[in-house]
């Protein structure tokens, strides 16, 4: 059923102008209930434009399709066009995104292989397979001239580049064929085998005495500076040692007078706690029932009833420590 009724204009008598659809060539008119302004056919905006259609299948596009063939024609054509590895006798198909034109087997047919050079020996076609390689392992090392020990007799090779002209065995040798002299100018003092510093001991005293003595200064200044700091050091402790000591005596003197005042109040028999006299008026009635032969409890029951007290039996035992025949 329609949304928006609508008659076909066929009385052009009519005596009023009837509302048809604005889009051209339409001309379909509409109901008095309609509110939009536009027929059944034409209410969408989608509706009111001419259709865009596929070139390869003639179907409809969508309205926001940028494209001028459907998404099934596309799909056909990918599948269509799609290629295959160029290795021989593989017919794996490729990707769309492939760009090597090989498959994932044979993917490393797409790198580019280095051009590898030949020995440089005359009439030698060998590859070398390093870098910076000139000659192939045949012609690698070439002959050097043979050299022996200067020693006569002796006919052991030696290195090419042996800057003395001696085997291991005469190698002792290479000081006294030349010694080597003083490098001071006008000093021809021969040097020992063991000396590093190319001068007689006249003039290395010469170059190098005043820094030897300086370094010597240096290394005794730091010496004694740490001799010092030991010796400030000892003298600190031993001063705290002093002090310690000093305080250690004064308290034990201390102590030792504490301890004749109570070596001395032990020999006054000074023994009645001072809060006995508070408690006298108590210790007549308490003979009293002690000769009546009460025990203690029975001393705290009448005693705390006769005063008003609440005391225990350890109170009234205190005030009566005198009397050691009484029961608990």
């Amino acid at each position: 059923m329609s949304t928006n009724p609508s008659t076909p204009n066929d009385d052009p008598s009519a005596p009023h102008l009837p509302r048809v659809c604005p889009q051209p060539g339409c001309g379909t008119v509409l109901g008095p209930q309609n509110k939009i302004g536009w027929c059944t056919e034409h209410r969408r905006p989608n509706d009111r434009v001419a259709p865009r259609l596929c070139k390869e299948c003639g179907g409809r596009l969508r309205a926001d399709s940028e494209l001028d063939t459907c998404l099934n024609c596309r799909k056909a054509k990918i599948e269509t066009a799609r290629e295959v590895c160029e290795k021989k006798d593989c017919r794996k198909p490729l990707n769309a995104g492939n760009e090597s034109g090989f498959c994932s087997d044979h993917h490393y047919l797409s790198k580019p292989k280095p051009e590898r050079a030949c020995c440089a020996a005359p009439d030698c076609t060998t590859r070398l397979t390093g870098v910076d390689r000139t000659f192939c392992s045949a012609h690698r090392r070439t002959p050097s001239p043979v050299r022996l020990c200067n020693v006569p007799g002796c006919g052991t090779r030696i290195r090419f580049k042996n800057p003395h002209g001696f085997c291991r065995r005469h190698n002792y040798l290479k000081k006294s064929v030349a010694p080597d002299t003083c490098r001071e100018m006008g000093c021809e003092k021969p040097l020992g085998n063991n000396n590093d510093s190319g001068y007689c001991p006249e003039h290395r005293e010469k170059h190098f005495g005043a820094e030897k003595r300086e370094r010597q200064r240096n290394t005794q200044a730091e010496f004694r500076g740490r001799q010092a700091k030991k010796l400030a050091e000892a003298e600190r402790v031993a001063a705290e040692l002093l002090a310690a000591e000093a305080e250690l005596a004064k308290l034990s003197d201390a102590y030792q007078k504490q301890q004749a005042v109570v070596e001395a109040l032990k020999a006054r028999k000074v023994g009645r706690p001072p809060t006995l006299t508070k408690n006298a008026k108590y210790l007549p009635r308490l003979r009293e029932l002690k000769a009546q032969n009460k025990t203690l409890s029975q001393i705290t029951m009448i005693m705390n009833r006769e005063t008003g007290d609440n005391r225990t039996s350890s109170g009234w035992r205190h005030i009566l420590e005198d009397s050691p025949d009484l029961e608990p």
